[in-house]
């Protein structure tokens, strides 16, 4: 073996250890005042879950330091889920409210169209007569209310479904 092919045979070995050694010389630092991001804490608690497991598969954990911050770290990580979920479960409200004041069905009430008691937006039958309440287009499956005529998503007419279904 000749010189350079040992000087290019070292050449390559330093270049592949800087391209290892790369991720491990950037960590990742998240900002501590990020609180109303609920889905960046929930990714910084899996983050520092996972880096918590990997450190203690090496020994640089202890097996008492591991439990304790496992379970801080699992509180975490289901706070900020709960979080995660309520701000969502808030902005569907939000677009469901949009959605019914953009269709006008906030001002008008439900009503049975066969004996015309009123309903709530969940009723599924109507509590005085006990037909359907709301009835799925047999080709879009858009739900359709009691008093619809036409489907909402493709304009099918509901007046013979209503009616089988009411029966």
């Amino acid at each position: 073996m000749t010189i350079g092919a040992a000087l290019i045979g070292i050449g390559m070995l330093v270049l592949a250890g800087i391209v290892v050694a790369q991720p491990l010389r950037h960590k990742v630092v998240l900002p501590e005042g990020s609180g109303s991001d609920c889905s960046s804490n929930y990714d910084a608690a899996l983050l520092s879950l996972r880096d918590l497991e990997f450190d203690h598969q090496l020994d640089v954990v202890s097996d008492e330091d591991y439990a304790r911050t496992k379970g801080q770290l699992m509180t975490q990580a289901a706070q900020a889920l709960e979080q995660q979920v309520e701000v969502r479960g808030e902005l569907d409200e939000l677009i469901e409210t949009a959605v019914r004041a953009k269709r006008g069905g906030t001002n008008q009430p439900l009503t049975c169209q066969h004996c015309q008691e009123q309903l709530a937006p969940d009723d599924n039958f109507c509590p005085q007569c006990g037909r359907i309440a709301q009835v799925n287009c047999p080709v879009c499956q858009q739900a359709g209310t009691p008093g619809d005529n036409f489907c909402t998503g493709c304009g099918t007419s509901l007046k013979d479904v209503l009616h089988v279904a009411g029966r």
